[in-house]
């Protein structure tokens, strides 16, 4: 349901299906660390790609631990629900619930559209001595789209 990838200083998460706490948890490992290697310099691209909205207590509960995280992802936070209808409402309301509660201290914005989502991460994550287009930011994007 959670698939990881990080270029240069920008973080990418795929989701496919609703989080579990064991998800949540794991990708706050994976941003603390990952963050903790570069500080001030990061941005996250938060891809919710398919499945079916269903988030437990447990699941709010550590999206708001997530988005409380020290130091993580300082240029910003997009989260891009490419899922249409029903499914992709819901999750865009879990999403602001969640940036709501915890009040992320950088600044994160929900998209709709992948290339809208990475225009705006490409001009935060590209500060010096960063440098993104949005080329090369789609192509990083559809990339982890694909890895199996």
């Amino acid at each position: 349901m959670l698939r990881i990838a990080t270029f240069r200083n920008v973080q990418i998460n795929i989701w496919t299906d609703a989080p579990d706490v064991s998800a949540m948890r794991a990708f706050t490992r994976v941003a603390q660390t990952f963050c903790a290697a570069r500080p001030k310099a990061t941005a996250l691209l938060n891809a919710v790609v398919s499945g079916t909205p269903r988030f437990s207590e447990g699941v709010r509960e550590e999206a708001v631990k997530a988005m409380r995280i020290r130091g993580a992802f300082v240029l910003g936070a997009a989260h891009l629900i490419a899922v249409h209808g029903l499914p992709g409402t819901a999750t865009r309301a879990f999403l602001s619930t969640a940036i709501l509660l915890g009040r992320p201290r950088t600044p994160t914005k929900v998209f709709a559209l992948a290339k809208d989502a990475c225009q705006w991460v490409a001009e935060r994550a590209g500060q010096p001595p960063e440098s993104w287009t949005v080329t090369e930011l789609s192509d990083a994007y559809e990339d982890a789209l694909a890895k199996k």
